[in-house]
């Protein structure tokens, strides 16, 4: 994750590492001031948590009274931010400057060393990027036919070990699911045996095999005399 500090006045451009806030513009709209602005993200899919500061604590505390795209925010074009203000702030409009906290948060994506075919009765790693640290993700098994099953509620790590059930039937048409309040992300797969299913002939076939070599190994002194005339 990269930060961003930029200070405003009612006109300013400036970019960081993944991130550029541009075409930002100020005014006043009743007991409200607004600060419009562009968003631009580098990194395909990402959002960006951005928070607003003021000259009047010397950019000690993030406005709260705001609403509006602050927060995780989508990166475009004439992103707003209302602030809610007193009369004597409203009235000092034009000595106030601004400051950008802009923290670029990772698009979500399923890392590619996840394999596309899962054992079952193992454990198979599922690694993703994106999100917060910290915050709780639910992983989800999708079977074919598009039946769910909650595998996990836990922390954004960016790794799971999931120790695939034995008796999940063998095919191709399942996928997991990572998803937040926000996010949502799916990796298709296919299970297998854990041992190939031709393995289970062998010891019928070895029997076979054995039976027939013992029958071919008995000479004709091992057969039963003929029967005498009478």
């Amino acid at each position: 994750m990269f930060k961003l500090l930029v200070i405003i006045g009612t006109f300013c451009v400036t970019s960081a590492l993944g991130q550029t806030f541009e075409n930002i513009r100020t005014r006043k709209d009743e007991d409200k001031i607004i600060v419009i602005y562009d968003l631009v993200s580098i990194d395909p899919g990402s959002k960006v948590k951005v928070s607003l500061f003021s000259s009047l604590d010397n950019y000690n505390l993030q406005l709260v009274d705001v609403t509006g795209d602050v927060g995780t925010v989508t990166p475009g074009p004439n992103k707003r931010i209302i602030w809610k203000v007193s009369a004597a702030v409203f009235q000092n409009f034009e000595s106030i400057s601004f400051r950008f906290n802009g923290e670029n948060l990772i698009g979500w994506r399923i890392l590619e060393s996840t394999k596309n075919i899962f054992t079952r009765g193992k454990k198979n790693m599922i690694r993703w990027q994106g999100g917060e640290a910290g915050e709780q993700v639910n992983i989800e098994l999708i079977h074919p036919g598009s039946k769910s099953e909650n595998i996990i509620q836990t922390l954004n790590l960016g790794s799971y070990y999931w120790n695939t059930p034995k008796d999940i039937k063998p095919g191709s048409g399942y996928a997991i699911r990572i998803s937040t309040i926000d996010n949502s992300i799916e990796h298709r797969f296919s299970i297998k045996r854990k041992v190939p299913l031709g393995y289970y002939g062998i010891p019928a076939g070895l029997a076979i095999i054995l039976g027939v070599i013992v029958g071919n190994s008995r000479s004709s002194d091992d057969l039963p005399d003929a029967p005498l005339p009478n």
